[in-house]
């Protein structure tokens, strides 16, 4: 291309010279000069082309993404999103995403550095996935609660329908904008953490009594009544009659709670039979629970013995949950840890992929 711009220069030079006086060769070398910058900017407009910015740059440049990058910029997490060395999958909400949140949330969010940094992470998977690696699948996120902190376990749920993707229920309506450390694909909605999203469920907020309500939690059984995700869980342990039990203000309580999911990936008929044996329910309910509080940073691999019992306030029966910590993820009998340090007043939450099966009742269900 080069060549060819000072091929034209120099034909376009040789006419004008058989119109012209002679020049000196000061003159002529002032000529060919003005020709090479020419070169320059092409080169210079092509390479920037096929050079796209970092995240942050290319979010900065679309409007569209003005809350999103005020956001980025609140929470300190800008060299992050714009380190060169790194490799980000962003699932970036537009606008009107951020403007579709409750009333006073979005307020509240961006005045709560902690909070704002664990949404934000939450939108953020390590490594470049573009729209042709996409399957359905539980993505891991960088979710954490300040800038280099602990991953909080957070995981998005991405789902692909007939050739549509949703992560976490908002439908993705733009892929593959290619940065230079990575890719955006746009989203129609803002991704909350589940236990954030309880929080902020369908209701107008006002910031002060919100950040009252994270300051002082319910016990864990208002923890979990509170998230639409552990409604099996509540059932289950109210008809166990051990609402009192995991909401006594003087006890304090680490469960491993499954999901619906989890309860729903039982065998089939498994789970009302559980519930239709209160003495089974209770044992397999109360095989969740571990005396104390055992936040994610205490957690290491051991056996960890539990309260379980075939009756409220009968006798322990020994079992054990077998804790792995490998690479920094964690499992409990195999089971993934997908949410940690879910807070109550009386205790700590963690969250699961799989309801735990003392190994009796796992053999004789065939698990």
């Amino acid at each position: 291309m080069k060549r060819l711009i000072l091929l034209s220069c120099m034909i376009g030079l040789l006419a004008m010279t058989a119109c012209m006086p002679v020049q000196s060769p000061a003159a002529d070398t002032g000529a060919m000069a003005t020709a090479e910058p020419v070169a320059t900017a092409a080169a210079t407009e092509e390479a920037a082309m096929e050079e796209p910015g970092t995240i942050v740059d290319v979010a900065v440049a679309n409007p569209d993404f003005s809350t999103l990058v005020t956001a980025v910029t609140e929470a300190g997490l800008v060299d992050v999103l714009a380190d060169p060395a790194a490799q980000w999958t962003v699932f970036a909400p537009t606008n009107e995403a951020f403007a579709a949140l409750p009333e006073g949330v979005l307020d509240m969010v961006l005045a709560d550095k902690e909070l704002l940094t664990r949404i934000l992470t939450y939108h953020v998977v390590e490594g470049v996935v573009t729209s042709d690696m996409v399957t359905t699948m539980m993505a891991p996120t960088m979710e954490m609660g300040s800038v280099g902190g602990d991953l909080l376990g957070g995981e998005l749920d991405i789902q692909v329908v007939d050739g549509k993707v949703t992560v976490n229920g908002a439908n993705v309506i733009a892929v593959d904008v290619m940065a230079s450390n990575g890719v955006i694909h746009v989203i129609d909605a803002v991704l909350l953490p589940a236990d954030v999203a309880a929080m902020v469920a369908g209701e107008p907020m006002e910031p002060v009594a919100t950040e009252a309500a994270m300051e002082e939690p319910g016990t864990i059984v208002d923890v979990a009544a509170a998230n639409p995700d552990f409604s099996t869980l509540v059932t289950a342990v109210t008809e166990a009659g051990l609402v009192d039990v995991l909401a006594d203000p003087a006890a304090q309580w680490t469960v491993f709670a499954p999901t619906n999911e989890a309860f729903a990936a039982l065998p089939e008929g498994v789970l009302d039979m559980v519930l239709a044996d209160k003495e089974l329910l209770t044992r397999i309910l109360t095989y969740h629970v571990v005396e104390g509080v055992v936040t994610s940073d205490m957690v290491t691999t051991m056996m960890a013995p539990t309260m379980e019992m075939g009756a409220v306030g009968g006798d322990l029966l020994g079992g054990e949950l077998d804790i792995q910590v490998v690479d920094g993820k964690v499992t409990v009998n195999g089971a993934n840890v997908i949410a940690v340090d879910v807070m109550a007043s009386n205790g700590v939450i963690h969250v699961i992929d799989a309801v735990l099966l003392p190994a009796d009742i796992a053999a004789a269900i065939g698990q």
